[in-house]
């Protein structure tokens, strides 16, 4: 692969660190939620939200991208680069990234820190309801 003028050629490490980044934030806050999340979609208004999963969020940031899906028994899967087809795609700094999933006690980004698109009706309800808690 060529680098375009003026710009520095990509080498072996720097492409996969720059694949990577995002995909360990990911797994981090995955390993850290998803028993949280198992126990809650066992009780009857996580019965009802069962009814949006799976679902496919893919983030992408300036060092890659990266998607998480969630099963509807709350098992979490991170995937390293972009899929086809998911059900929001959120473009926010690496940084932010982290801040937002990463964080112990929470508060929000700065206005505009995430662009999140939702292309799915069950992606922009799920969206709207982690909004808060993501800090967005």
């Amino acid at each position: 692969m060529r680098a375009a003028h003026g710009a520095k050629p990509f080498t072996r490490r720097a492409l996969m660190e720059a694949v990577s980044e995002p995909a360990e934030t990911l797994h981090r806050a995955a390993e850290r939620m998803e028993p949280e999340l198992r126990r809650r979609l066992k009780g009857f208004i996580g019965q009802m939200a069962q009814a949006y999963l799976p679902q496919t969020w893919l983030f992408e940031t300036e060092a890659g991208a990266a998607s998480l899906t969630v099963q509807g028994s709350g098992q979490m899967t991170v995937r390293s680069g972009p899929v086809p087809t998911p059900d929001v795609t959120v473009r926010i700094a690496q940084s932010h990234l982290v801040q937002a999933l990463d964080r112990p006690s929470g508060g929000p980004l700065p206005p505009g820190a995430a662009q999140v698109t939702g292309h799915t009706a069950k992606g922009r309800a799920a969206f709207e309801f982690l909004r808060g808690r993501l800090g967005l």
